[in-house]
């Protein structure tokens, strides 16, 4: 967690001085919103707080199965 706020803090000087990039590929979104979850779930676990999470519409989620992004900038 810590280094994805450095990461975002130094991307945020990067767009400041015009020197932001992204790196675009196709990834599977579901994919994404779960490892995303999963990192948020251990930071919880390892401070004793109990996380439950419900995404709804999951038959729609399954449709987009192939996205075109930085998939960094969703984690």
């Amino acid at each position: 967690m810590m280094s994805n706020l450095i990461s975002d803090l130094l991307d945020l000087a990067k767009v400041a001085t015009n020197n932001f990039s992204m790196s675009p590929e196709y990834f599977s979104l579901p994919e994404v919103i779960y490892q995303a979850l999963e990192i948020v779930a251990s930071q919880a676990a390892s401070k004793q707080i109990k996380l439950a999470g419900v995404i709804s519409h999951t038959s729609q989620l399954c449709l987009i199965q192939q996205m075109y992004g930085d998939k960094q900038r969703y984690l």
